[in-house]
Parts: structure tokens; sequence; C-alpha cells
């Protein structure tokens, strides 16, 4: 069985839609693979840049959630610190080449992470820095690396060098509807390492019992396809309460033209009709 880890900027027991998304995504994969959890922030912080350079503890803690470890890393280097805080300034400048530069200076020390795993998936959240070093120390070690980008916009606008270079070079992109795929595709990410599951219902882990089989798993790296075969397949069901009580609709995608337009069930635009 291949070991799967999720690095994540912030994971449990915080609070987010990120983080609520990438723990009901392994609970849907269950025990088809061996998954542990890499994170920086533990509480619902959101200062992103300050805690990306600074970090939230002197020494890596381990504890459990939903049966899995979770590793929460340590602070980086003094001297790698010192460094992060003299690009800090520049990095939500239009085209800024800071966040890309960040990324080289964090990839070595994420070295570790990559160690007795197979892949590394990050969901991003945060600042896209932490994503480019994963990334970069992913390829350094021969891992497949499988991102998640859920569309965040920056402060400035979709103009970071390094989100370009994460949506072409990540061995497989994973987007929540057919919109958010064509824009990642426009973005960069090529349209055979794109492929799109369903987001389905975060709040109510009993709302639909199907774990979906299907996934296209032609992708340039072998061991990427075990995962994507492991996720939730496109559409996925989401329990709709209606005159006839309790039923389920399936999640049409629509293109996404603001962040907070994300998607719409069918059944709710045909009663509009």
């Amino acid at each position: 069985m291949s070991h799967l880890r999720l690095v994540g900027f912030r994971y449990s027991p915080a609070i987010g839609g990120a983080e609520n998304y990438a723990r009901r995504l392994l609970q849907q994969i269950g025990t088809r693979l061996d998954i542990d959890v890499a994170t920086v922030l533990t509480t619902n912080r959101a200062d992103w840049l300050r805690a990306l350079i600074e970090g939230e503890r002197d020494a890596p803690e381990t504890y459990s959630v939903d049966g899995r470890s979770v590793t929460a890393i340590s602070r980086w280097p003094l001297s790698t610190r010192r460094r992060l805080r003299l690009l800090a300034p520049l990095y939500h400048a239009p085209m800024s080449p800071v966040p890309g530069e960040i990324g080289r200076l964090l990839a070595p020390h994420m070295a570790e992470l990559t160690a007795g795993t197979d892949i590394l998936h990050n969901v991003f959240m945060g600042r896209e820095s932490f994503s480019l070093g994963v990334m970069l120390a992913a390829h350094r070690a021969r891992l497949p690396f499988v991102f998640t980008p859920l569309r965040h916009q920056r402060l400035l606008g979709w103009n970071s060098p390094a989100f370009h270079t994460l949506y072409r070079e990540a061995d497989a992109v994973i987007a929540l509807t057919e919109g958010e795929a064509a824009w990642l595709e426009r973005e960069g990410a090529p349209r055979d390492r794109l492929r799109v599951i369903g987001l389905g219902p975060q709040n109510d882990p009993e709302a639909s019992p199907r774990v979906p089989t299907r996934c296209a798993v032609r992708i340039r790296r072998p061991r990427c396809a075990e995962q994507l075969a492991a996720l939730p397949s496109r559409g996925a069901e989401c329990p709709l309460a209606g005159r006839g009580g309790q039923r389920y609709a399936r999640f049409t995608p629509v293109r996404l033209h603001r962040p907070l337009r994300a998607v719409v069930a069918r059944e709710f635009r045909q009663r509009r009709h």
C-alpha cells in the first residue's frame, strides 16, 4: 500500500474551509492509502505571511486526528527567518518574484517531509510560497506532488508567478468544479494533469455514504494515479431537502468568476423555471 502525506499550512484542531475539506477528503480515502499529515499551524490565526515566516513552535509536536498521525512542524532556522523578513515587504507587489524566492528558501527545510512517503499532497491555504516549497522538495526527492489550489485569490489578484509555476509543474492538479478546471487550464495547468472531483457536503459525514470508485488515471507519474483513484469522483452527491423529503442531487459546476461563486445544484435551477 502506498503512503500519502498531506501537507497543509493549517490543520485541525484549527477550523476553516480548506482544513475541513482536507479532513473530509482523507475520510473519503479511508484505508485505501496509508496516510499521515504535516502542518505548520494548528490554531485559527490568519496572519498568513507572518505565520509562514515566524512559525508557531520551537520543536515539532505529534498528535492524532481521526486516527491519523499529524506532525506540527517547528520554526525555520533563525538565519532563514531573517532572510524571509527582508523579503516580506515586497511579497504582495504585482508580479512579485518574492513568493517564488521564499518557496525556494523553504524547500531545503521541507526535505524531511519527503522521507517515508510515496506522494505529497498540498491543499492550498495561507501563502503560495509554502505550496511551492513543498512541490520543490517533492520533486528534488523524485516524489509526485498533487496540488489542490482551491482557487484562492491574492491581495492584488491572480498575478503571482509562483501560482503559475505550481499550476504548470504539479504532477496532478485537483479542481472542485469543471469551471475551476477550465480556469486553471487557462492559467497554465496542463489539461492532462487536471482532475475534477466533487466537493460534496462538508458538515455532515453521514450525508452520502457512497464511495465513488471511478476516476481517470492517465497521468505523468503512476503513483499519483493511485491517490486519484481513491478520491471521490466528480459530481459528489449532496442531500437536498425538498417537498418530498430528503433527496440527492448531483452538483453541477458553473464558471467561477468570483471566489464566492462556487457551485450550484441543478435541482435549484430547475425549480426556478
